[in-house]
């Protein structure tokens, strides 16, 4: 392809950012990028709206089915999707020469909503980022690039997503530039080792006394900061481990205690 290809990203606050970003600074400045008002605590840690930085950047900006339907009328070359809050059709899949899902684990493994949790709540030493060819098979397309990385010791789900925001910067661009030269091979996914999980629950989340000490901790990792692990009902915060004798933010489990304190109410 001769000429810089146009490119629509289709994000949220967070992994859109580094994306934007990363683009921008690379010099393949996406045309407009599609996304929605944010009115709560998300991408759980401190991050522009993406809406500014897209201004920022003179990108233009588009909500939910308005943005959609842009992508529609125009055809991009390129669609770059990278935590997206909606399931996009064969119309919004059909419409660009190509469009590829930034998905924040190492697929085939940890397929559908918040890989993040999951990875922190089953106590995985490893993940990643995958950039795959977006289908109608969720996380199922074939994998253009994938990088692993090890989860730190206290990881906890704001500061994963942070460090995968990162990455979906580099895989962005990449991504880009590889399809700019016609070079964007694809390697399909090995459908014996996928593993996949739904949205996580309140019972996923919840500390009981049945539970190990690490359970609990990992738990309490997997939610913060938001929205918090539930003990008895209640979203609690700094969860640790305790030496102390039994008081009421003193969890007997099954091989020692916790120490919580009750989280601030959700916003």
């Amino acid at each position: 392809m001769a000429a810089k290809p146009s490119i629509a990203v289709c994000a949220l606050t967070g992994f859109g950012n580094a994306v934007l970003r990363a683009l921008a600074k690379a010099g393949h400045t996406p045309r407009f990028v599609v996304t929605r008002p944010e009115g709560g605590f998300y991408p759980y840690y401190d991050e522009t709206d993406l809406t500014a930085d897209a201004n920022k950047l003179g990108i233009d900006c588009h909500f939910d089915r308005d943005g959609e339907a842009r992508i529609v009328a125009d055809k991009p070359d390129l669609v770059l999707v990278a935590t997206y809050h909606r399931i996009l059709g064969p119309r919004i899949r059909q419409a660009p020469r190509r469009i590829v899902n930034l998905h924040p684990s190492l697929l085939p493994r940890d397929r559908g909503p918040n890989p993040f949790f999951w990875v922190l709540r089953n106590g995985e030493k490893r993940t990643g980022l995958t950039a795959h060819q977006l289908t109608g098979d969720v996380d199922a397309g074939e994998i253009y690039w994938q990088r692993a990385f090890d989860i730190a010791p206290g990881e906890t789900q704001g500061s994963l997503r942070r460090r995968l925001a990162a990455l979906a910067g580099k895989a962005a661009v990449d991504v880009v530039k590889r399809f700019a030269t016609g070079k964007l091979a694809g390697k399909a996914q090995d459908e014996s080792k996928a593993t996949a999980k739904g949205r996580p629950t309140d019972l996923d989340r919840t500390i009981s006394a049945d539970q190990t000490v690490e359970e609990a901790l990992r738990i309490a990792r997997a939610t913060a900061p938001y929205p918090g692990a539930l003990i008895g009902g209640r979203s609690v915060r700094d969860v640790e481990r305790t030496t102390r004798g039994a008081s009421d933010n003193v969890l007997r489990l099954r091989d020692g205690a916790i120490r919580f304190a009750a989280a601030k109410e959700a916003p």
